[in-house]
């Protein structure tokens, strides 16, 4: 699975997983948050000593939701 990551462009901090390449999916945090593409990560390249079950939780908020906010 591809997934891809966006970073808020104001503020280095926030960032976002989409399983949507333009994370037009991704809500706003503010008024003026414009979500900024990173990198697309395709999870079955995911070395060891990852295991997908280690993101299980990501992958349902994916499914439910779409995206995945976080801070770094």
């Amino acid at each position: 699975m591809v997934i891809y990551l966006f970073r808020d462009e104001a503020d280095n901090e926030k960032y976002a997983l989409s399983m949507d390449v333009t994370g037009r999916n991704i809500p706003p945090i503010t008024a003026y948050t414009e979500w900024i593409f990173v990198e697309a990560i395709d999870t079955l390249k995911f070395g060891d000593p990852w295991d997908i079950g280690d993101f299980s939780q990501l992958f349902e908020r994916l499914k439910a939701d779409g995206y995945y906010m976080f801070r770094r």
